[in-house]
């Protein structure tokens, strides 16, 4: 799957999701900056005010955080779920 700017994803970290934007990719589609989403009546819209996150595609095909092992950015679809039990 080629990933391109404007492309919805999911950041997943433990049981909690939240959904945000690609905004650049790299020419070899190693690291990914996305941007997070707000939420307004069931819609998501692109957070402008925060500096981009940034992702590396890791040796098992995941993009997670750089500098961390956890957490997995989910490109494709955008998704929040916040788990209440926390």
């Amino acid at each position: 799957m080629t990933t391109t700017p404007g492309t919805g994803a999911t950041y997943r970290i433990g049981s909690d999701y939240y959904p945000m934007t690609v905004v650049w990719v790299s020419p070899t589609g190693h690291v990914v900056h996305a941007r997070a989403c707000e939420t307004r009546k069931g819609r998501f819209f692109l957070e402008t005010t925060e500096k981009p996150e940034v992702f590396t595609r890791r040796g098992d095909g995941a993009y997670r955080p750089k500098g961390c092992k956890y957490g997995r950015l989910n490109i494709g679809e955008r998704r929040l779920d916040l788990d209440p039990g926390f």
